[in-house]
């Protein structure tokens, strides 16, 4: 990984985790606000931080089972290159003779 890629990995790992302490902390702020009512902003506002947080609880697992499928994928060709490769003359015992 070149330098390059591994700043951007910190700099975007660093800007999650403000969003999510960010929005933490509106949630925390003003979960008690004097509420206007039905079109409440502050309560738009709050719905919008929990569906944020709801969301990012989901990304670590998408993640997760690519990498758990790739792994079957590429275990599954393996073991066919495998067999392939184990067909030789030899492995059969086959006695060549003119």
């Amino acid at each position: 990984m070149s330098k390059k890629n591994k700043v951007i990995a910190v700099l975007l790992s660093l800007l999650l985790a403000a969003a999510i302490l960010l929005s933490y902390d509106y949630i925390i702020e003003e979960t008690h606000h004097d509420c206007s009512g039905r079109e409440c902003p502050i309560c738009m506002q709050l719905e919008e931080a929990v569906q944020f947080l709801s969301t990012i609880k989901f990304v670590p697992v998408v993640p997760y089972i690519v990498a758990v499928f790739l792994v079957c994928m590429k275990k599954d060709r393996v073991q066919k290159e495998n067999e392939n490769r184990n067909n030789t003359l030899i492995t059969l015992k086959v006695e060549l003779l003119n």
